[in-house]
């Protein structure tokens, strides 16, 4: 005779599901952010998103979005992106390139640009002729 198995007891606590975080704080994130930043500044290299999100060990740069939308995160995510805003808008308008400086116009200034097209209308008779008159 085969014996049935029984089914497992569930246990009490819900099984977490998924990797544990790696910041319990923010204060440990802020370390690891500080750090980015003094070694790009180091090696003259430009501040990323994708770059933050490698120095603070992360998968992929979608990481820092979901740690933005977490409250004890979200000022430090904020902070760090918008410093990474900050250079790049300071490389935009200071470069010999036009294009950067019209594209921060438009993106922070409201600027836009405008078509005008004009048109000519020109009015054509066409007459339909018997060949017997």
């Amino acid at each position: 005779m085969v014996k049935k198995a029984t089914p497992t007891k569930v246990q009490d606590k819900p099984n977490p599901v998924g990797r544990p975080p790696l910041f319990d704080n923010a204060n440990a994130m802020v370390t690891l952010i500080k750090a980015y930043f003094v070694e790009c500044d180091k090696k003259k290299t430009p501040y990323t998103v994708p770059g933050l999100a490698y120095a603070l060990g992360f998968e992929d740069r979608h990481a820092i979005s979901v740690y933005a939308k977490k409250p004890e995160f979200s000022a430090t995510i904020k902070k760090a992106k918008l410093r990474i805003e900050q250079q790049r808008a300071e490389q935009l308008i200071t470069s010999g390139n036009a294009a950067g400086k019209i594209f921060d116009l438009k993106n922070n200034f409201d600027w836009e640009d405008r078509n005008t097209t004009e048109h000519e209308v020109k009015t054509i008779e066409r007459r339909i002729v018997d060949p017997n008159d």
